[in-house]
């Protein structure tokens, strides 16, 4: 399955009275498209990611280009947008349908809401389906009032019987390009979502997060840069260590990678000394315990059972108190079997089980120099440290 994204940073930003447009302001420190661009450029299932611009802030986006280029990461070359959002929308999607690896599925974003969220995203891909469109939205809780033509009157409206549109938004792209080369007039759609509909193909919606809103007044602006300033407090330390000792086997599992060897780990579950180190360092930085609280060894519900489950329900912890982890720093201890040969596999994995980027990611391997039960090669111990920010 390839699913590819569709950045939208066209918009002239004319209602923000600047004379940068507001995706390539900073918002404490960081560009605004860069929130999004880091967001699905390290998302493990997103395959591609490209930015739709104006062709008059070719120079804007080329200064964010070389922050990336400094990192290492070169991004994909813009594509031009058109003189509306839709018209931006569908040069994106003709773009791809150019593709040697057409997309199965297509996200749209807007990069003027910078605080989308893992867990919005992984909802949007787990709902898609064939000639299915999923939406984020939110409920209003506001009073609502329609004025009369010269608003001078108005009557109430009921707010249960509206919703507000978020984006992003998640289409079958074979689906949505057909739906895009039959409008005449993009004006009069408003958002991607409308012009699917009107093709027929069936929208589901999900819910979104209050925290994902649009940037389009300076007072939103001064919103984000409170909601994002430095704060040493919102940083939370973890640390978790585990140990199991071997017996008779052919393979161990550290950090879910299976490696061969002349023994395995002995556990209620698969014995995984890295994940389940992971799993404590993750609970300890959240404040929730550790790990024989949430999975008791006594209860042989976890017999053999992969340890990513216990990962997924720290890391859903994490995303339900609004964390993001940091960086994760992981030693593993032992004489046998040799770790080097695995670390970038070992790195992949967790990579993936947390969805946090590789170059956050460091696995150290060490010996005790032939001293205790770890030196007597009778098992394998693993200490894990991790930083969050909630």
């Amino acid at each position: 399955m390839i699913i590819s994204t569709l950045l939208l940073a066209g918009g002239k930003s004319s209602r923000l009275s600047n004379s940068k447009p507001k995706q390539y302001l900073k918002i404490n420190d960081l560009h605004m498209i860069c929130y999004s661009l880091d967001k699905f450029l390290n998302h493990p299932k997103i395959n591609n990611v490209q930015i739709v611009i104006n062709k008059i802030h070719k120079k804007y986006f080329e200064e964010v280009h070389n922050i990336y280029l400094s990192k290492g990461i070169n991004l994909s070359k813009p594509i031009i947008g058109g003189s509306s959002r839709q018209e931006s929308v569908f040069n994106g999607l003709s773009f791809l349908s150019k593709e040697r690896n057409k997309p199965d599925f297509v996200i749209i974003h807007d990069v003027a809401r910078p605080f989308v969220y893992n867990q919005i995203i992984d909802s949007l891909i787990s709902e898609v389906r064939e000639n299915l469109g999923v939406v984020p939205f939110i409920p209003i809780y506001d009073s609502i009032k329609k004025f009369n033509k010269d608003k001078k009157k108005y009557d109430y409206i009921d707010r249960n019987m509206f919703i507000k549109i978020q984006t992003p938004q998640i289409f079958c792209f074979k689906s949505l390009y057909k739906s895009n080369l039959k409008i005449e007039n993009f004006n009069i759609f408003p958002d991607d979502s409308s012009i699917a509909e009107n093709n027929n193909m069936q929208i589901n919606f999900i819910k979104g997060n209050d925290k994902n809103f649009k940037i389009t007044t300076k007072s939103d602006l001064e919103k984000a840069n409170m909601m994002t300033r430095k704060n040493d407090s919102n940083l939370r330390i973890g640390q978790g260590f585990d140990v199991h000792q071997f017996t008779s086997g052919s393979f161990v599992k550290l950090g879910g990678v299976v490696i061969p060897f002349s023994k395995t780990l002995l556990g209620n579950s698969d014995a995984d000394v890295v994940l389940h180190s992971l799993t404590d360092a993750l609970l300890g930085a959240l404040g929730k315990g550790d790990i024989g609280e949430h999975f008791p060894d006594d209860s042989n519900q976890w017999n053999d059972a992969d340890s990513s489950i216990f990962l997924n329900h720290a890391m859903k912890l994490l995303e339900k108190n609004n964390g993001n982890i940091i960086n994760i720093d992981i030693t593993i201890i032992c004489e046998k079997p040799k770790i080097d040969i695995y670390k970038i596999a070992i790195k992949k994995q967790i990579s993936i089980l947390t969805k946090t980027n590789m170059n956050h990611i460091n696995i150290k391997a060490t010996t005790t120099e032939k001293l205790g039960f770890l030196g007597r090669e009778e098992g394998i111990a693993c200490q894990t440290i991790v930083l969050i920010k909630k």
